[in-house]
């Protein structure tokens, strides 16, 4: 059985994030989206509040065919992996997303499992990791994140793979701006008149759209993949005189005796720039097999996002960071979000104060029937023991006490309550060990606790 100590977050969660993470543009925390651990802001955090970078891509990915792989549902839980590759058409940014699972283990296989998976991340390579990123044969760097549900009866797990775009900014402009183009084309014009007369000069497009026949031809169509002519009209226009202005550019990409496949594929990818209405579906059936169950939608989740960006000033981060600490999304509904806490409490206990604070908050931001609702689970909570970062606070206060004073010992604080509880009444007297019992979990002092619980007839004042 594998033991996590760590947060998680939900599926939808971890779609989220993948949209929202651009590893060209960290934030100014250096936090990494994927792979740090919440609290987002601790309390009494007095740095940058940025988790995401103002310049960062919202990602609008579209997906890869030829490098993805989704078995079929009627196949069974074959043990095969789901796999779909996509690259951003905004930022050029290339991501590989795999689901996998252990075939007779866990949840059968079927289109969605009985539960919305609770991810916790397990290893990987990247920026500030154990880890750092690879560096591909062509210069990409690479980064990756795995995750593993949490539940016992599952054997879901994710990985991720982030590489940067093959082509940098400088090759991009030899295909795209107008202004190379024309240059290359006028020098192809003035060597070749006779038979360039008539041929009107490319635009960007067409120099992507006959770049993504040439590798279409290599990839794809082995009867049409055949040498280029120097000569040919339209590898001269787009390319110049026999290709020299592009010459380290094509070889980069393989155009020689030899064609490297897989560097030839993802500016394939880049250069497909039609028909992606069925790519884009492709990628989002994989983000609905990583959710897994189809999570239930709050009735007002509208309002509870105006209500987020009105009441906390959405450039704090404070009200998202609830959500963000529970590992779960703004829409999801009330018993979605109570289901997140219990999952972040199992597996990594030792935060329970800050995801208690989390609950407890989302339920005061959204009131109502959902309110009440997250305020039940919430009052279950304690009535186990458990309490928030603001609780230890107020609990040093009860004693007069200030939790930040570091010349504070179990004895004195014992010496406190014993001072305190004499001068109590027995209906007092609950709530005066209650308060000493978080301070001693709260410290992992099994002596102030032990204190808390023994009985008025069993107290032993120090001498």
């Amino acid at each position: 059985m594998t033991s996590f100590q760590r947060s998680g977050k939900t599926a939808p969660r971890l779609v989220q994030d993948i949209y929202e993470y651009d590893p060209a543009h960290p934030p100014a925390t250096g936090r990494n989206l994927l792979a740090d651990v919440p609290p987002v802001f601790p309390e009494y955090y007095n740095g940058p509040l940025e988790h995401i970078s103002s310049a960062a891509c919202r990602h609008n990915f579209v997906s890869k065919p030829a490098q993805s792989y989704v078995p079929q549902s009627e196949q069974g839980n074959t043990g095969a992996s789901t796999k779909v590759s996509a690259v951003c058409l905004m930022c050029r940014y290339h991501l590989q997303v795999e689901v996998s699972s252990t075939p007779g283990i866990g949840q059968p296989s079927t289109r969605f499992s009985d539960h919305v998976h609770h991810l916790v991340y397990k290893s990987g390579k990247h920026r500030g990791g154990a880890a750092p990123e690879e560096v591909s044969p062509k210069g990409q760097m690479l980064e990756m994140f795995h995750y593993e549900c949490s539940y016992l009866s599952c054997s879901v797990a994710v990985s991720l793979r982030f590489a940067s775009p093959v082509l940098n900014d400088d090759r991009v402009r030899l295909l795209t701006d107008p202004e190379v183009l024309r240059q290359r084309a006028n020098e192809a014009f003035a060597a070749h008149p006779d038979r360039l007369e008539g041929v009107a000069p490319p635009t960007p497009i067409n120099v992507l759209l006959n770049l993504r026949t040439y590798i279409s031809n290599a990839l794809l169509d082995s009867q049409q993949s055949k040498s280029i002519s120097a000569v040919n009209k339209r590898f001269m226009t787009c390319f110049g005189v026999e290709g020299k202005p592009c010459k380290d550019l094509l070889e980069f990409l393989g155009f020689s005796s030899k064609v490297c496949k897989l560097a030839l594929e993802y500016v394939l990818a880049i250069c497909n720039v039609i028909n992606t209405s069925t790519r884009t579906k492709a990628f989002g059936n994989l983000l609905d097999r990583i959710r897994g169950q189809s999570f239930p939608i709050a009735i007002n989740s509208r309002y509870f996002s105006m209500t987020l960006y009105t009441n906390l000033q959405r450039s704090s981060n404070r009200g998202q960071c609830y959500y963000e600490d529970l590992g779960v999304v703004e829409d999801m509904a009330a018993s979605s979000i109570i289901e997140a806490f219990n999952r972040q409490v199992s597996v990594d206990p030792a935060r329970t104060p800050v995801y208690l604070k989390c609950l407890k908050s989302i339920g005061i931001l959204r009131g109502g029937e959902d309110g009440s609702l997250i305020d039940q689970a919430v009052q279950v909570a304690y009535s186990e023991g458990k309490y928030t970062e603001e609780d230890v606070v107020d609990a040093y206060k009860y004693f007069g006490l200030s939790h930040d004073d570091q010349r504070l010992t179990e004895e004195s604080i014992i010496g406190k309550f014993y001072a305190y509880l004499g001068a109590t009444t027995a209906v007092q007297e609950t709530e005066t060990r209650r308060q000493l019992w978080r301070i001693g979990d709260s410290r992992r002092s099994e002596r102030i606790k032990a204190a808390a619980e023994e009985s008025t007839t069993e107290l032993t004042q120090p001498k």
